[in-house]
Parts: structure tokens; C-alpha cells; sequence
């Protein structure tokens, strides 16, 4: 699903018709495969938008929301601008590894309700997050809590093994500026 969407662009689905993108929050709520970020994406872009048609299309998908006892990522966007304010990242094919964000359920209303957990991992971002839903080296609180992987959240491009933690710690603060909850390993100064 999210093979074919831009997550550098400021507005990913700005391109994207009202009816694609209502096609598209049918994917993201049904067959056990939730994902919240392409909905939110969905429901902030269709808030943008002023015809009569998108603004049904916005009433549905705060319904397909509600009945999967969930909400949009009201942080999403502002988390989404603060990544592009990190510059300067030496990434490479060569380089073995990678930073990841997972969006973790589990906290109070008070808390906005969703977190992210940031993470580093030489294998494929997509095994180390198979690995925290089965438990097998999870973070705290993944196995349960652990929703998706957060990918327009990412730092796009392979980094060096010796910096793993530099970026880990730095998408971590970076992202804590907007998100009520961030976990993960950090660096101390």
C-alpha cells in the first residue's frame, strides 16, 4: 500500500483523487491489515480539501476511525515537518544499517494515546518489527503495544554501524519535541 506514496512530500497524497483516497482508506481498514498512518495521512489531507465530496469522504473515514477503536495521529504532521529538519545524514547502500519508527498504542487520552518507540537494526526494519510483535528481543511493551512501523518517520538511506546510535538518539529527541511519548535507546552526552 504504501509502495507507491512519497513520504518526503509535504502533502504525500495531494495528487491522489477523492475517490482514490477513499479506495485507499478502504485498504487501510480492512482485511487485519490497520494502518493508521496512511489513514491519518488520508483524514489530513481530505481536511484540506473543500468540496462536498471530500468532506464525506473525511465524515466516512472518521467512522472507519471509530470503528476500529481508533483515532488519527494528531502529532503525525508535526512529527512528519521535524524529520526534514534533520540534515546531513551520511547514508549509504554500503552501510548496514537502519532507523526505525514504530508507532506504540497503549497510553492515556492525557498522552494523545499513541507513542513511538525508535529503534536501530542491521536486519530488514520489517524483521526486527516481526521480531518485537513475537516477542523475540522486544522492546517494552512492543509485543502488546506495538501498532506499525511508522515509515514517513524514517531517516531514508542505510547508516553507518559506528553512528547507529548518533541517529537513533537524535530522530529520538527530535521526534520527543513533538510527540507525547518517545522511547528507545538514546546516547548521553
Amino acid at each position: 500500500m504504501s509502495n507507491y506514496i512519497d513520504f518526503k512530500k509535504d502533502r504525500p497524497l495531494i495528487e491522489f483523487s477523492n475517490e482514490s483516497l477513499n479506495s485507499l482508506s478502504e485498504e487501510c481498514f480492512t482485511n487485519g491489515k490497520l494502518d493508521l498512518e496512511i489513514a491519518t495521512l488520508i483524514y489530513d489531507e481530505l481536511k484540506l480539501r473543500k468540496t462536498k465530496v471530500s468532506k464525506s469522504i473525511l465524515v466516512d473515514v472518521e467512522l472507519k476511525f471509530s470503528l476500529v477503536n481508533h483515532e488519527p495521529i494528531r502529532w503525525l504532521k508535526d512529527a512528519r515537518k521535524i524529520m526534514k529538519t534533520i540534515k546531513n545524514v551520511d547514508t549509504s547502500p554500503k552501510y548496514t544499517n537502519s532507523i526505525y519508527t514504530i508507532l506504540r498504542d497503549g497510553y492515556s487520552d492525557k498522552n494523545q494515546k499513541y507513542g513511538v518507540y525508535i529503534g536501530q537494526t542491521s536486519k530488514s526494519v520489517e524483521e526486527r518489527f516481526r521480531e518485537h510483535k513475537s516477542g523475540k528481543n522486544a522492546a517494552r511493551g512492543l509485543e502488546k503495544y506495538g501498532i506499525q512501523l511508522l515509515r514517513s518517520l524514517w531517516l531514508f538511506g542505510k547508516i553507518r554501524r559506528s553512528k547507529r546510535l548518533f541517529y537513533e538518539t537524535k530522530v529520538h529527541n527530535m521526534l520527543a519535541e513533538v510527540v507525547p511519548k518517545v522511547s528507545g535507546d538514546i546516547e548521553e552526552d
